[in-house]
């Protein structure tokens, strides 16, 4: 926790078993193989093997040791001199010896924080820095406890803030650093070289480091090239590839992970009544081993106990039950060891955690799944998220096989130039967007199927502009990038929402659909980030079960449009309906739509709406009257999954993106992914191009030859 910021947010069938006159313990023995099987395969995955220990650990020690702290009461002038005393005169083995009576399995300490004194040396620091005399420590500490600690079985980590001191200008300036939403990019450098000293120093004396600070991870951490997770998290293992880490992006009450490049959750919370864990499974969340860290004193460091023992170990056995490791920050006095009260709150602690068995997970198959469709009121949060929730012998079978070759109408990839993207592509651990000119793959774009804050991501909506940037959609946020896949432009979710829809308004606009509660649309301009327009959907009320909030947010919205016309045309998925407003936003049209994935406005004044799993491709007119319709077996030998994108050419065919991500996996090389039907309802052109190339489900198609350009709002999708 840092400085300035102590009330708000510091620390941021293998082979099939033939069992034949076989005795009793063969079978016995058979079985058992099988049930080990069975178990290892419901193991969550995880980040790394690195944290494995902290779950059997389970309770550790915190120790902010800092100058301002310690001394705070004598009101000392911090100097070089005074700090290498305090350091000094740290009693390593009476703490240790403290750690061990209280039943401690690691120990975490600051090797430093704002005021720009650490606990132990590093000459790339002071080349860096250039300040004189050297304000860290004389003494390696860490070396020292590490020694002391491993005698008696205790893992020592190290916490370090993932900026510059903030109390130390001559630092900052030297170090390059800017406080805020900024790259960074010449300090994470420096600081990563001064990390990588320390690393090599300790070697493997630190299992783990405990990196605050860390609130801007999108505009600091999150590119492709270094600095970035990765190499920071690389510069931290120089001396130990074994070491746990962890990235704090602030106080957060429930338990959530920054990336893939950490091991463990930083957890730090100032209010633990507030504490919780979701979709946890084998003491993991999203892949990191879930960790709780908050203080026993009134504030971070300091002060008397602000909890009962009782209360204290309520806490604790809350996130041991779940396979959670407890961190419990305890204000050090000057020696480093802890006043006796809060050695016997740490003692019945230990005690209560070693106590507390593990309560079973909710396997993810088990959680409850929406109704059965049957309108408006009832429509599940999305064929996708009820997909993901269903074993997959649960789903349903393909309702035709695969067109034999040659056999479908139209040139195949000749028949139009076009782009095309499909969601939860689950075979694959990228999502790609797919160019096609000429009949012949010319580029292709891809995304992780999870982003580095380990959340499903997808493309939701795609638009090749007439620059030839590629701007899109993809759950997590939103993005526009350059032929050379060079990202110019982002947009990253706020937690507890997702970005389906991006709809460019001329070059410098993006129409942006966020699903969340509350949902909004939102014109923002790339050039200046500023967000222009703002305005709150209406859906669906919040889930009062706290299980079904995130498939709820999930069913919302997918494509919304701005229309030439300046009104904004809503297909509310999870209202059942399609709606447009006004400039003013006020309601203009409304048609019940069940399920309707996209809405487009036509040249005619007619709305084109595809309907999810319901599998209709439906046009209305300003009545709301129904005047053309394809369901979902209308095309003979061409059954309609998921109808979702849905597009209307010049000449008056409609394009069908046909996703079958919701039937079973071992049938969607059957589904044809995109068709184009006449106004007679022929099939002129059909695609299934599951191999050379592997377009993957469809979901998303722009035809590039039928004139007009993404941005200019012409194109009827």
């Amino acid at each position: 926790m840092q400085d300035g910021e102590r009330n708000s947010s510091a620390h941021t069938r293998g082979r099939f078993l033939q069992v034949q006159r076989c005795r009793p313990i063969c079978f016995l023995l058979a079985l058992a193989s099988l049930t080990f099987m069975f178990a290892a395969s419901a193991r969550a995955e995880k980040n790394s093997d690195r944290a494995d220990w902290m779950r059997a650990a389970r309770f550790g020690v915190m120790t902010h040791f800092l100058h301002d702290w310690i001394m705070h009461d004598q009101h000392d002038q911090m100097t070089p001199e005074n700090w290498n005393n305090l350091v000094n005169g740290f009693d390593v083995e009476a703490v240790a010896d403290q750690l061990k009576s209280v039943g401690a399995s690691y120990y975490l300490i600051s090797i430093g924080q704002n005021s720009g004194y650490y606990l132990s040396p590093n000459a790339a620091y002071d080349r860096a820095t250039g300040i004189k005399p050297s304000k860290l420590s004389r003494r390696d500490l860490v070396a020292d406890l590490a020694t002391a600690l491993s005698k008696r079985g205790i893992k020592l980590m190290v916490y370090l803030p993932a900026g510059a001191p903030a109390g130390d200008p001559a630092a900052r300036a030297a170090l390059k650093w800017k406080n805020g939403p900024y790259r960074n990019a010449e300090f994470q450098r420096n600081w990563q070289a001064i990390i990588r000293e320390w690393s090599l120093r300790w070697g493997n004396k630190v299992a783990g480091w405990w990196f605050d600070g860390v609130y801007w991870p999108n505009n600091m951490y999150r590119g492709v090239e270094p600095p970035n997770f990765r190499s920071f998290a690389d510069a931290a293992r120089a001396g130990n590839p074994h070491s746990a880490i962890a990235f704090n992006p602030g106080q957060v009450n429930r338990a959530l992970s920054l990336t893939p490049y950490e091991d463990y959750i930083a957890g730090e919370i100032g209010d633990p009544p507030l504490w919780r864990a979701r979709r946890n499974f084998d003491g993991l969340i999203d892949g990191a081993q879930i960790h709780f860290l908050s203080h026993l004193g009134a504030t971070w460091g300091l002060g008397a106990p602000r909890f009962s023992t009782e209360e204290a170990i309520g806490f604790s056995r809350k996130v041991a039950e779940v396979g959670g490791a407890v961190t419990w920050d305890t204000p050090a006095q000057h020696n480093g060891t802890f006043a006796p009260e809060f050695v016997a709150q740490l003692k019945a602690i230990a005690e209560a955690i070693r106590a507390t068995p593990l309560k079973p997970d909710l396997p993810p198959d088990a959680r409850p799944t929406p109704p059965p469709d049957g309108g408006p009121e009832r429509n599940p949060p999305s064929v996708a998220a009820a997909a993901d929730q269903q074993p997959a012998s649960a789903r349903p079978v393909a309702r035709a096989d695969a067109p034999a070759p040659g056999s479908l109408p139209g040139r195949g990839l000749a028949q139009h130039d076009f782009i095309c993207a499909g969601q939860w592509d689950t075979r694959n651990p990228l999502e790609t967007a797919t160019l096609v000119r000429g009949g012949k793959v010319v580029w292709t774009f891809t995304i992780p199927d999870k982003n580095e804050r380990n959340e499903t991501a997808e493309f939701s909506d795609i638009h090749l502009l007439s620059n030839g940037n590629l701007l899109y959609a993809h759950k997590t946020g939103a993005a526009e990038v350059t032929p050379d896949k060079k990202l110019v432009w982002s947009y990253i979710a706020p937690p507890g929402t997702e970005v389906h829809s991006a709809q460019p308004i001329g070059m410098d606009r993006v129409f942006l659909g966020q699903n969340g509660f509350p949902a909004k649309a939102l014109l923002i301009n790339k050039r200046t980030g500023r967000i222009e327009m703002e305005h709150e959907l209406e859906t669906k009320p919040k889930p009062d079960d706290p299980q079904l909030v995130g498939g709820s947010i999930h069913g919302q919205f997918r494509h919304i449009r701005m229309t030439a016309q300046g009104t904004y045309l809503i297909p509310h998925l999870n209202l059942g309906k399609v709606r447009e407003y006004d400039r003013n936003w006020k309601q203009i049209f409304e048609v019940d739509a069940p399920s309707a994935w996209t809405a487009v406005r036509l040249a005619n004044g007619n709305t084109l709406i595809g309907g999810n799993q319901h599998g209709y491709v439906r046009e209305v007119n300003r009545k709301g009257e129904t005047v053309w319709e394809i369901n979902k077996d209308d095309l003979p030998g061409i059954p309609l999954y998921t109808v979702q994108e849905v597009s209307r050419l010049k000449n008056g065919n409609t394009i069908i993106s046909n996703w079958g991500g919701s039937i079973q996996k071992s049938d969607w090389e059957k589904v044809v992914q995109y068709i184009e039907v006449s106004p007679d309802k022929k099939v002129v052109w059909a695609l299934h191009q599951w191999k050379d190339p592997d377009l993957g489900p469809g979901s998303l198609m722009q035809i590039l030859d039928a004139g007009g350009d993404a941005q200019d709002l012409e194109p009827a999708r």
